[in-house]
C-alpha cells in the first residue's frame, strides 16, 4: 500500500483517493475526490471534509479466476 502524502499533492481532476479527513465528530479515512467549488467530498458526495493526507486507492480484490 502507498504511503500517506500531504493533501496539497492530491489530484484535483476528480480522481478518487483514500483521504484522511479531520472532522469534528470523528477521525477516519474515506474515499474522496476533489470537486470545485467544494473541495474534497466523499465519494457518494454526501459530505465535504478537510483532509490532511491522501494516498491512491489500492487495487480491488479479485476472486479466484477473475481479472480486475
Amino acid at each position: 500500500m502507498a504511503e500517506w502524502q500531504p493533501i496539497e499533492s492530491a489530484p484535483r481532476d476528480g480522481t478518487r483517493v483514500l483521504a484522511f479527513p479531520i472532522r469534528w465528530d470523528r477521525t477516519s479515512a474515506a474515499v474522496m475526490y476533489f470537486k470545485k467549488p467544494f473541495g474534497f467530498v466523499s465519494a457518494p458526495g454526501d459530505w465535504a471534509a478537510h483532509p490532511t493526507h491522501w494516498q491512491p486507492l489500492p487495487e480491488p480484490p479479485t476472486t479466484k479466476g477473475e481479472k480486475a
